[in-house]
């Protein structure tokens, strides 16, 4: 993966990914106009952003009413304009292009129609389609998929970043009885002030092992968030997943290995305690019981998918979402821990 790339997983979009996870990209809608957002980074010039976007440098200046000649300023935000040649609602393409998905997250009180209409009067077939819905409820914070990105797949680096697959794309299926959500697969931004706090929107993502036809939204669980206390009395939150792990042993074999270990960032289980992970070994959807060796400390998360393959990821064979490592009381970037599963 070339420098440049790396730089541009750190500036994509107001949601800012740190520590090796790969961008979602989220739709905005002002006054009828789609855009996304994105902020400069060194060597970025109106010529690579108007590649990586399929857009004109010139539309990508008229847009944000900046001149060419003065060229760019790092950290500057942009805004890129969603429109007929790189925007889709369409999961049909050419052979020499990639459709990368476009998000919103959905607000309070917020209808299945009216999405549709602020994007474009996008059909409420293909937002069900797109997103696995069985019926029209939604959720405050869930994220759909409300049209596609065109780019170049010899021009565009976002062509080489495994996001979620259209709902047409091949693949093989992989029976769970726990899948993940659309939901779940989104996986960070950063935001601004002294403590970690991201919003779940990026998706730290490598290719699917599971066919997006048959992934199920999963049902809310009424359970509260787990607890342990450990021989000297302290308190662990050992997450939302833990009735989920002990209700897929099922009384079975459980297998455990020793594994290295890094953090992403996500904003989930900070306060809900659904942690999540990426392993290549466990099936997606499927729970871990992740423990810190030198303390006992447990918790449980969610494998969300293989651990995509980028250079901060070499070496190790989980990846864990920084809630649950807090849980855990590791403040290293890299540690060991035993990951327990279902044989």
């Amino acid at each position: 993966m070339t420098r440049w790339f790396l730089s541009f997983l750190v500036i994509v979009l107001a949601p800012v990914v740190s520590f090796g996870q790969q961008p979602v990209l989220e739709i905005q809608n002002s006054g009828g106009s789609l855009y996304l957002t994105h902020t400069v980074a060194p060597k970025e010039s109106f010529y690579s952003l108007g590649r990586l976007y399929n857009v004109s440098p010139r539309d990508l200046a008229s847009f944000n009413h900046v001149s060419m000649e003065k060229g760019l300023i790092i950290g500057q935000q942009l805004k890129v304009p969603l429109e007929k040649n790189n925007f889709t609602q369409s999961t049909t393409k050419s052979a020499a292009d990639a459709l990368v998905p476009l998000y919103h997250e959905v607000v309070q009180d917020e209808t299945l129609y009216r999405i549709g209409v602020n994007f474009k009067n996008v059909p409420l077939s293909s937002l069900k389609k797109w997103n696995r819905l069985q019926n029209d409820n939604l959720s405050a914070g869930t994220v759909l998929i409300v049209g596609y990105l065109r780019v170049s797949k010899t021009e565009s680096a976002l062509a080489k970043v495994k996001f979620a697959q259209p709902v047409n794309s091949p693949g093989p299926v992989t029976v769970n009885p726990v899948k993940p959500t659309q939901a779940e697969k989104e996986v960070v931004k950063e935001t601004p002030g002294a403590e970690i706090k991201v919003d779940s929107k990026i998706e730290q993502k490598a290719p699917s092992k599971e066919d997006p036809k048959t992934q199920q939204v999963e049902k809310p669980q009424s359970e509260a968030p787990q607890e342990m206390v450990t021989s000297n009395g302290e308190k662990v939150k050992e997450g939302f997943f833990k009735k989920d792990f002990m209700d897929q042993t099922g009384g079975g074999n459980i297998g455990s290995s020793v594994v290295a270990t890094t953090v992403f960032k996500s904003t989930s289980g900070w306060q809900d305690e659904k942690y999540y992970c990426f392993n290549n070994d466990a099936t997606p959807g499927s729970i871990l019981k992740i423990t810190i060796p030198s303390t006992g400390k447990s918790v449980y998360a969610k494998v969300l998918d293989a651990i995509p393959d980028i250079k901060q990821n070499e070496g190790v064979q989980l990846v864990l979402s920084n809630a649950a490592v807090s849980a855990l009381g590791i403040t290293d970037e890299k540690f060991e821990t035993t990951i327990s599963y279902v044989k």
